[in-house]
């Protein structure tokens, strides 16, 4: 009993993954053949390119669009600073061929991560300068933009695969070879 409890516990927290959640079940997909190159690509030819993106920002559109001053709105609501995240994913190129029982594949992703925060003592200034409440021009005036700042991150993955079929089609095995 104590080795079926044991075995269990080591099956319930150990994970495996063959395929890409996000085109499990999709058949043909050429995403699939890069995380598991024995996958069946059920094409003798293919060729796609294909993008998806994200965006996010702080506000909500009702905060931002509530008035024809958008930089007004900005600087009525709730938070401290103004963000605008986003990441963009880019399959370039992939292409795959079959020839008899060898097929063929390689590609190239670039993914994009990037993302703007600006404070809202800098969203004041760019309204009122250096005025104070009443509008008059404040010399003393002494802005913290600290929490304003900007990040870009780019990285791209190359790869190259083989898969061979075996047993009149009922067995593949591939590899796949990548580069980040």
């Amino acid at each position: 009993m104590k080795r079926y409890i044991i075995l269990f516990a080591l099956f319930s927290i150990t994970q495996l993954g063959a395929q890409n959640i996000s085109t499990f079940g999709l058949l043909g997909n050429a995403g699939n053949l890069i995380q598991n190159p024995g996958a069946d690509p059920l094409t003798k030819f293919q060729l796609s390119f294909g993008a998806q993106g994200t965006l996010g920002i702080s506000a909500t559109a009702g905060e931002l669009f509530s008035s024809n001053d958008v930089l007004g709105n900005l600087l009525a609501a709730s938070t401290d600073d103004f963000s605008l995240n986003g990441l963009v994913g880019l399959n370039l190129p992939h292409v795959g061929f079959k020839i008899r029982d060898h097929y063929f594949f390689g590609g190239v992703n670039v993914d994009v991560d990037f993302g703007l925060v600006v404070d809202r003592d800098l969203l004041l200034f760019a309204r009122n300068g250096m005025a104070d409440v009443n509008g008059d021009l404040d010399l003393d005036y002494a802005g913290d933009f600290s929490n304003s700042g900007a990040r870009l991150s780019v990285s791209s993955r190359s790869y190259l695969g083989y898969q061979r079929a075996l047993l009149n089609n009922s067995l593949r095995i591939g590899i796949t070879l990548q580069q980040a």
